[in-house]
């Protein structure tokens, strides 16, 4: 059915102005609607029993209860704080670890050897030794916050690695010396004496003028002697308070040790007293000495 064009154009209009009137009618509701969701609420007979309520009760909600709960927050809050891992090395330096492990692996195996045995579907085994014990972790390094360069941090790791011609046992006579041993630190973890076995370090952030600002070194510490491998230590024996521990090489005594380390070979007896060395011409190399401390002991 056709539909002349002027009536066409009036139901255009009607249909424009109802839509338009319940437009207005839905954004006074909205408007009704967020007012009365903005108006504060009076408190009724039910909201004062219940304020009441807790009032009286130690336990209620905004009532003395209250305060033993944030306390205990609190405490927890403090106790949760996080504590610095770090590595003690041979010198007694510190080297903090700028952000904690996100974990780390210990590694240990044995060495076993087979024996022929015909006729059986498993050889017999005979255990030969332990072998070391490894620790591996990744450490983040990151000087974003103070701008200055991350190879500071990164320096003091590879010198873990470097060969170091001042420690006790090093004889530059016979050319012998190593890098120094380490100790890996973290809250009530303390790992075995360790070496650092390998080193791996990845630059990944730089500043604009190419200065290095964050890196990850991939660390794996290798154990440097048994756990109960530190010489003869007997706190109620009345030995001096420990202050070293000297690794004897090969030709050394104990008068020449006395003269590295307290500058007196007549102060060798010490020594022996507190290792219970009964030849101090016959030292086996490789074996670690007690040095008690000299301001702990008189001169002798």
């Amino acid at each position: 059915m056709d539909i002349p064009g002027g009536l066409e154009r009036e139901a255009e209009r009607a249909g424009g102005r109802a839509a338009g009137r319940a437009a207005d009618v839905a954004e006074r509701a909205a408007g009704d609607a967020l007012d009365e969701a903005m108006a504060p609420e009076e408190p009724g007979a039910g909201d004062s029993a219940a304020t009441d309520e807790g009032a009286e009760s130690p336990g209620g909600e905004g009532g003395a209860g209250e305060e033993p709960a944030a306390g205990g927050a609190q405490q927890g809050s403090a106790a949760a704080a996080p504590v610095k891992a770090f590595i003690e090395t041979e010198r007694g330096d510190s080297i903090e670890c700028l952000f904690n492990p996100a974990e780390f692996t210990i590694a240990k195996s044995n060495q076993w050897s087979e024996v022929t045995a015909p006729g059986r579907n498993t050889p017999k085994l005979t255990f030969a030794q332990g072998q070391a014990g490894t620790i591996t972790m990744e450490l983040t390094l990151d000087t974003t916050a103070t701008g200055e360069a991350v190879t500071k941090h990164t320096t003091a790791l590879l010198a873990l690695m470097k060969i170091d011609s001042e420690l006790p046992d090093a004889n530059s006579k016979t050319n012998s010396a190593r890098p120094p041993f380490c100790v890996f630190h973290w809250g009530s973890f303390h790992s075995f004496k360790a070496i650092i076995q390998s080193l791996t370090i990845r630059f990944t952030y730089f500043a604009g003028d190419g200065t290095p600002l964050r890196a990850k070194a991939q660390v794996t510490f290798k154990q440097y002697e048994d756990e109960d491998a530190y010489g003869p230590q007997n706190p109620s024996s009345g030995t001096p308070e420990t202050h070293a521990v000297h690794w004897v090489s090969a030709g050394e005594t104990l008068d020449r040790i006395a003269a590295s380390r307290y500058g007196d070979p007549s102060r060798w007896r010490l020594l022996a007293d507190a290792n219970g060395v009964v030849d101090p011409l016959e030292l086996e190399p490789g074996t670690p000495l007690v040095v008690p401390d000299p301001q702990g002991v008189g001169r002798g």
